[in-house]
C-alpha cells in the first residue's frame, strides 16, 4: 500500500477478525493472531474476499477478492501486483475526507494551505502515480 504499518488495522471475514494483538489492550477478544494465517486459509473460492482496514482511526477500507486461482507455476515469484491504480494516500492525512481535502488543497497553489501541505509532503503529489514495477520489486522481497 505504501505505508508504514505503523497503525493498528484488521483483516474481516464474515464475523471473523484477524489482526496483531496486542499485550496492552485488554480488548483483543474475538481476534485472532493474524501472524498465524495465511491468505489461502482465509480466502478458498474465486470471488472470496475479505476487507482490510487499515488506521482503525482513519479507517481505510479495501476489499481484497481471489479474482483467480492459477496453477502452480515454480517461475513466478509472488506475491505479485497485477494491476492498480493511483498513488497510495498518504499517511496520516485523516483518512477518506481528508485525502480529499488534501487534494484539493494541492490543485490549488493560491489556497492557505498549499505551502505547508508541500511542505509536509515534501515536494509535489501525483494522485496518478503509480509504479507496479517497484510494487513487484518490494512484493518479490517480501516474498524471499
Amino acid at each position: 500500500m505504501g505505508w508504514t504499518d505503523s497503525h493498528l488495522h484488521v483483516f474481516e471475514t464474515g464475523d471473523r477478525y484477524y489482526g496483531v494483538l496486542d499485550p496492552e489492550w485488554d480488548d483483543d477478544e474475538g481476534i485472532y493472531d493474524e501472524t498465524k494465517f495465511r491468505l489461502n486459509q482465509l480466502l478458498w473460492y474465486e470471488k472470496d474476499y475479505l476487507k482490510y482496514v487499515y488506521d482503525l482511526g482513519d479507517e481505510w477500507e479495501h476489499k481484497i477478492t481471489l479474482e483467480k486461482i492459477l496453477p502452480f507455476n515454480s517461475k513466478v515469484v509472488l506475491p505479485f501486483c497485477v494491476k492498480a491504480k493511483g498513488a497510495c494516500p498518504l499517511e496520516d492525512v485523516g483518512g477518506l475526507w481528508g485525502y480529499y481535502k488534501f487534494l484539493e488543497i494541492m490543485r490549488n497553489p493560491n489556497h492557505p494551505e498549499y505551502e505547508e501541505y508541500k511542505k509536509w509532503i515534501g515536494g509535489e503529489f501525483d494522485p496518478t502515480a503509480y509504479d507496479i514495477d517497484e510494487v513487484n520489486a518490494l512484493l518479490a522481497d517480501i516474498g524471499r
